[in-house]
């Protein structure tokens, strides 16, 4: 069995990162996966703080049959100002990691690095090949320093966008676009038998739903939602996930505006399916070049109509199945007319293009791309 060590981006979670889709979709492949690093700064984070500083003390979680997870442990703060820290901390999580290859017998195996925290591991860990998925890079920005070592050392890079390929081809002569997919079968399901949509007290949210399952940060803009819920109170409109207080502060002052934060991937998809019409806010730190948003996919995947509001410049996608609005009127209008949507011919075609975006379509190729390297 091949193996392999993965540097992730995020901790591993029951609602599934990209990296976490794309390891635990490997075939034959056995995976130490290490969860990144924080700064002892976290201990001012509070008790969740304190936890993750410990986490790298207890023993690995076998979350799969092949998959291993561990903690990194905790590292200096301020390595990108000091180089004397960045090379410290870099040794600290080498030293961890290759006794976690003795401890497993892993001898050489293949080293997958999704974090710019994963900078300089390629030349302190024995192993054959490096694979960097390189997701943080933000088109028309330049490279940072820890990007741009990983880039030099990786034997084959894969990127979610055609602008992060075209901005780091310069740099790396074996770039692979690997966008970003989702889990069709279980967004797809049928609805008919999901339990009624219900906030924290229990009440029934009243149809018609328009829902957002998107991250909302401080910089998402919220009018179009504040302008539609104050000109129809007859509409309901649910936020799912995470979201800012200051989000919280601006719309809970509107009974029509709900918030509930689902546990699972598995809940998310139940609550997604039964929107009646789902949203896509602005947000800087969005791509226009890049449609195929983890939740863009799954809202497509369910069928139902999508409203994207989008900038005075920003291209429209999937102009054929999305309504995109540019300001909040055209919003408001746009969600009317979704709402009466009648033909399937829409629903059919955004699950065409939630099927061909299917995570294992997506592990398939990667696999293929991973072959022709010699890395499986």
């Amino acid at each position: 069995m091949k193996q392999m060590i993965c540097i992730a981006e995020t901790i591993w979670r029951n609602y599934p990162s990209r990296t976490q889709e794309l390891i635990s979709r490997l075939q034959q492949v056995d995976c130490l996966f290490f969860e990144p690093p924080v700064t002892w700064l976290a201990f001012f984070l509070g008790r969740t703080g304190r936890r993750r500083l410990k986490a790298h003390l207890g023993d690995g979680r076998q979350v799969l049959p092949s998959v291993t997870v561990y903690s990194l442990p905790p590292i200096l703060p301020f390595d990108q100002s000091f180089s004397y820290i960045k090379k410290r901390n870099q040794r600290k999580l080498a030293r961890y990691i290759q006794k976690k290859m003795v401890q497993h017998a892993f001898e050489l195996p293949v080293l997958w690095v999704a974090t710019e925290a994963g900078a300089g591991l390629p030349t302190l860990l024995p192993c054959c090949n490096v694979i960097y998925d390189c997701m943080t890079a933000i088109p028309g920005n330049a490279l940072s320093e820890q990007e741009l070592s990983l880039l030099q050392d990786a034997d084959l890079v894969f990127a979610p966008t055609t602008d992060i390929v075209q901005q780091i081809s310069f740099i790396h002569s074996n770039v692979a676009l690997l966008p970003n997919g989702v889990n069709y079968a279980l967004f797809s399901e049928p609805s008919c038998e999901t339990p009624a949509l219900a906030t924290s007290s229990s009440a029934s949210i009243p149809r018609p739903i328009f829902g957002c399952a998107e991250p909302i940060r401080s910089e998402t803009e919220l009018l179009p939602i504040a302008c539609a819920a104050r000109a129809h109170p007859e509409w309901s409109f649910l936020f799912l996930g995470t979201w800012t207080h200051r989000a919280m502060q601006r719309l809970q002052k509107f009974s029509n505006v709900h918030f509930l934060h689902p546990q699972s991937q598995e809940k998310m998809a139940e609550y997604v399916r039964q929107f009646d019409v789902c949203l896509s806010l602005q947000t800087p730190l969005s791509s226009p070049q890049d449609p195929l948003t983890l939740r863009m996919l799954e809202y497509l995947s369910t069928g139902r109509p999508i409203v994207a509001c989008l900038y005075p410049n920003e291209i429209e996608y999937f102009p054929d199945v999305v309504y995109s609005s540019y300001n909040p009127q055209e919003f408001i209008t746009l969600c009317a007319r979704a709402l009466e949507e009648q033909t399937t011919w829409f629903a059919d075609r955004r699950r065409v293009y939630g099927s061909a975006a299917d995570w294992n379509i997506r592990v398939a190729e990667m696999v293929r791309l991973m072959e022709i390297n010699g890395m499986l």
